[in-house]
């Protein structure tokens, strides 16, 4: 069967054709124009190449990367008080394609960033570990043999300027390891009439979770290119919290200070556990088993859950959970969304180059100079008693340079606390958030 980003690039493809339209191809000496008109006057530049199935062996190695730039980039969000909720993998995935197009020192501190290491094995990695996490989805089957669905979808793609000369090897990458083809659009005549695109684009990918990634003014005539990768998320729990367990009871708050929260309580057969110094943590499956939330509780400042994280402490923690049946865990329902600025915390991780009159993006385009205008970032998400719907979309802008099993354990979820939501068999954090306030 068709995974959904397929369905979508067969219906863009096929609405080319009866258009009339030639589709792209990369087969040019060294460079590809497009391309067909598509619905509401955009065209579509794609590769003609299929998805390519990827690397396991380097799909490894890129879900240990994106664990260690989710603790880089969780820490410097600092920044943003209270409530947060980001995805490090929507970032990583946007980046890593805005790295094909990166040259020279550009792409050094871009791949310092993401600890990418060689880009071919890089871009397979990726490309195997995003497919294997959307055949995380559909109909899965409790272990009580009820049945429930687990959405997930991840979606890319490219927005550029229709005169533009577009690179070969760039466009053949994203096409094959990334499934993105390039949306061609008008910035200079038309730069809102473009950001209403995009925003149409990833609102439909992430079913109208995230509806404007891309914010007024923020697209002008200098803009060239747009990378958006989209990601949604809806699964209910594996055993789900009974609806007439949820009691108000006192939450602290990172300051100290208290509120009244609704925290859901349920004792589970099938949970796990792990703990470290200052904190405790449950992992919660979501229905099929494959993909979960841990939920990791200081027990007392959140500081000391956050300093844990450090070096390779995510995934270690990831991978030192226990099943521990008849696990109580009590914690808040929340929905909250954070809109998230990157160009600092990704200029202070590394690469300050990639904005700057410095940059070379060459592997793109030789057209003109381009470097990083911004990198916008929006995360929403909602967990309640049946389980959690959670999408990102992150969209990096460019534009033209100016020149313990067995013991009967609570886990009491009723202070600020952490949480990840990963895939078990790969480790790959998914969304990483705080809840400072579950009423805010």
């Amino acid at each position: 069967m068709l995974t959904r980003r397929e369905m979508l690039r067969s219906v863009a493809v096929l609405g080319m054709g009866v258009a009339s339209a030639r589709l792209l191809t990369a087969c040019g000496d060294s460079a590809a124009k497009g391309g067909g008109a598509m619905a509401g006057g955009a065209k579509l530049a794609m590769a003609d190449v299929s998805r390519q199935t990827g690397s396991k062996a380097d799909g490894g190695t890129v879900a240990r990367a994106i664990s260690g730039f989710t603790v880089d980039l969780y820490h410097q969000l600092d920044s943003v008080k209270g409530n947060l909720v980001c995805s490090p993998y929507s970032v990583a995935m946007a980046l890593a394609m805005t790295l094909n197009g990166a040259r020279g020192r550009t792409a050094a501190e871009i791949d310092k960033v993401l600890n990418a290491g060689p880009l071919p094995a890089y871009d397979d990695g990726f490309g195997w570990l995003d497919q294997e996490l959307e055949s995380r989805a559909g109909t899965r089957t409790r272990l009580d043999k009820t049945h429930a669905t687990v959405g997930l979808d991840t979606a890319n793609s490219l927005w550029g300027q229709l005169d533009t000369t577009w690179e070969k090897p760039f466009l053949t990458t994203l096409a094959g390891a990334y499934g993105a083809g390039m949306h061609l659009v008008d910035y200079q005549a038309d730069s809102d009439g473009a950001r209403s695109q995009i925003n149409t684009w990833t609102a439909d990918q992430t079913h109208d979770r995230i509806k404007e990634i891309i914010p007024a003014g923020v697209l002008d005539a200098m803009t060239r290119l747009v990378l958006v990768n989209a990601i949604w998320f809806k699964a209910p729990w594996e055993e789900t919290f009974e609806k007439t367990a949820t009691a108000p009871a006192p939450f602290t708050r990172g300051d100290g200070s208290k509120v009244q929260a609704d925290l859901m309580s349920h004792s589970f057969d099938q949970a796990d556990y792990t703990s470290g110094t200052g904190w405790k943590a449950a992992r919660l499956r979501y229905v099929g088993r494959e993909l979960a939330m841990a939920v990791v509780v200081p027990d007392d400042d959140l500081a000391t859950v956050e300093e844990a994280l450090a070096g390779d402490g995510l995934t270690d923690l990831l991978a030192s959970f226990e099943p521990t049946p008849g696990l109580t865990v009590e914690m808040p329902r929340w929905t909250f969304r954070t809109a998230t600025p990157l160009n600092d915390p990704l200029k202070s991780l590394g690469m300050p180059t990639a904005f700057s009159d410095s940059a070379d993006f060459s592997g793109m385009t030789k057209d003109e100079a381009l470097m990083i205008d911004q990198v916008l970032h929006q995360a929403f998400i909602a967990v309640d008693e049946d389980g959690t719907e959670a999408a990102a979309a992150t969209a990096v802008v460019m534009r033209t340079t100016s020149s313990a099993g067995g013991r009967a354990l609570t886990v009491r979820a009723d202070r600020a606390f952490l949480f990840v939501l990963h895939d078990v068999a790969t480790g790959t954090p998914l969304f990483i958030g705080r809840v400072d306030d579950p009423t805010a």
